[in-house]
């Protein structure tokens, strides 16, 4: 499962640079590939950060060695990295709600790196693999989601709207005003001009 993670991982991240790069036809395989990688977290966080394998996380005797505490861990992570992953995905396709995901993601993320640490210390365990796991993800997660968050959804238009600034304050006003027909449908005609 950890090949699955990194290549899902892989196009999760060229897909953002993609659509950075201003390459049309970017947005499927950045939608596609962060809902696989939630899915896997929020699916099979338990079994990926405990190490065991996908045909073995079905058989009783792969979890003989691992300990309730981890489990609970793992899942809480799992469900942790979904949130904020979701939340990204939300801000980079400029839907309502990604803030509040990042927020609840970053916020469980936060409390499980603290746990961890806690436990850690409390316990005097060195840094296995679960923890080493812990920590890598849920650190590099938790910074992600403070960019994401603290960057707002109008600079990302301008951004990633460069090479059209027209469409992308058009974008901006829209999005200020949801209530205004006229402006949306204006919205929609730039839009259907800007993918052909």
């Amino acid at each position: 499962m950890k090949l699955i993670e990194r290549i899902i991982l892989l196009v999760f991240f060229l897909a953002i640079l993609l659509k950075a790069g201003l390459f049309r036809g970017t947005r499927a395989s950045l939608e596609i590939s962060t809902l696989l990688l939630s899915m896997l977290y929020f699916y099979f966080g338990f079994a990926l950060f405990n190490g065991i394998g996908f045909r073995a996380m079905f058989k009783k005797s792969s979890y003989a060695g691992v300990s309730v505490g981890k489990i609970s861990g793992a899942i809480a992570l799992g469900l942790a990295l979904s949130s904020v992953l979701i939340g990204i995905l939300f801000k980079l396709m400029f839907w309502p709600g990604a803030n509040e995901m990042i927020m609840i993601g970053g916020t469980g993320l936060l409390i499980i790196l603290l746990v961890a640490s806690v436990v850690m210390v409390i316990k005097k365990k060195s840094l296995d693999s679960f923890y080493k796991g812990i920590f890598l993800r849920g650190s590099v997660a938790l910074i992600f989601a403070l960019v994401f968050f603290f960057t707002s959804q109008k600079s990302l238009i301008r951004f990633f709207h460069r090479d059209n600034p027209t469409f992308a304050e058009l974008m901006i006003k829209a999005m200020g005003n949801p209530q205004d027909e006229e402006l949306q449908r204006q919205l929609e005609e730039a839009g259907e001009m800007e993918n052909k």
